[in-house]
């Protein structure tokens, strides 16, 4: 049963490509563009082929043309997703003006044109839109309370910021971007829930301009990270020590007490993309002091930690990243994005939308975001 889904979607993913194509040959064919329909498409598969090649190119070589065709192949899957989306709508229209008699068949060469135009405005200003709005950093702030059985109960102020991608697409200038809105927010301590790097330590080209950028973070109890399912592969190491030689202490299935005040834990990630040096640990947390809290990258781990822990600290599902993704990821996790009451539980989270893109570098009804965290804390 399970395997039908997977082939499902691939049918009525095929299904909208065909379609766009189709939709695509009749405009160039208004436009006076004789082409033969086997033409068309031979050239039409092998140009999507060819741009979202770039999208993987650049997890197993790094040379001197892989940055744009890695940029011009995720630009190009973002624009095809919307693409599809319009022609999907063009064609049920289609066939409501037909059914009501509304519209010729086939339609007018003029009604053709007009309907290409306007689908083509609309991808190309959303695609410009999102391009633009990923370069902009949200600030977003929640007020938690936690109990604690701590003498110290001075309250803390933690940033929390995800999802930074590293890589061809992410480099200096969006860490710099995320490190700035950091800074502005005077932390006490800074969190990053995973996803540094964006499948391989060399996908981000010269480390130096990285580094000054973590470098510039400056908080009294220091900066804290775990490892997401994108931090992986042989390079795995390389991204470790990365983070460490710029002052980032990275924790992989391990407690840390954070200045007698909370118990942190940094998890390893539950399903990394590529080999890792070690699994995820099974680790009992019941018997830590409280308050407990929790990086864990992926938040579909919540329930691991009910009755265990007071706080979860997750990104991984960029909230969706361009709609309609938001409304799915909001369907598919229990936490998907924001602030979260487990029911019946002391426990809590918080998932971030994310500090970059992965993918499309586009962000369309969601935000790169940099979460302040304004902890207090009660007697347990």
């Amino acid at each position: 049963m399970r395997i039908l889904i997977p082939i499902a979607v691939l049918a009525v993913l095929v299904a909208l490509v065909v379609n766009t194509a189709a939709k695509l040959y009749r405009w160039v064919q208004a436009l006076g563009l004789k082409l033969h329909p086997a033409v068309f498409g031979v050239v039409f598969g092998l140009l999507l082929l060819g741009l979202v090649a770039g999208s993987f190119v650049v997890q197993f070589a790094d040379v001197g043309w892989s940055r744009p065709w890695a940029w011009a192949g995720d630009l190009a899957m973002g624009a095809m997703a919307y693409a599809m989306m319009a022609c999907a709508v063009v064609e049920v229209l289609r066939w409501l003006g037909r059914a009501v008699g509304l519209l010729e068949s086939p339609c007018q060469r003029p009604v053709t044109l007009v309907t290409g135009a306007v689908v083509l405005a609309l991808v190309a200003g959303l695609v410009t839109y999102g391009a633009v709005h990923r370069t902009q950093i949200v600030t977003t702030e929640y007020d938690v309370t936690l109990a604690s059985s701590r003498a110290d109960q001075r309250p803390l102020r933690a940033a929390l910021i995800s999802d930074l991608h590293l890589g061809e697409l992410n480099r200096a200038a969006q860490l710099a971007r995320i490190v700035d809105a950091v800074e502005a927010l005077d932390p006490d301590v800074v969190f990053i829930a995973g996803d540094v790097f964006d499948g391989t330590f060399w996908g981000m080209g010269d480390p130096a301009p990285i580094a000054a950028q973590f470098k510039r973070l400056d908080a009294p109890l220091g900066v804290i990270a775990v490892m997401g399912n994108h931090d992986a592969g042989s390079s795995y190491p390389d991204m470790v020590g990365f983070l460490e030689s710029v002052g980032v202490t990275v924790l992989q299935d391990q407690v840390l007490d954070l200045d007698g005040r909370v118990t942190l834990v940094g998890r390893r990630d539950s399903s990394p993309i590529r080999a890792v040096p070690e699994p995820r640990a099974d680790m009992d947390l019941s018997n830590l002091t409280s308050p407990v809290i929790v990086l864990d990258h992926q938040p579909s781990n919540l329930r691991d930690y009910v009755g265990q822990a007071d706080l979860v600290l997750s990104g991984h599902t960029h909230q969706g990243q361009i709609w309609p993704g938001n409304l799915i990821v909001g369907a598919l996790y229990e936490d998907a994005y924001g602030l979260y009451q487990v029911p019946g539980d002391q426990l809590q989270a918080v998932t971030t939308s994310g500090a970059a893109t992965w993918g499309p570098p586009l962000r369309i009804a969601t935000n790169d975001e940099v979460v302040l965290l304004n902890l207090a804390f009660v007697p347990a």
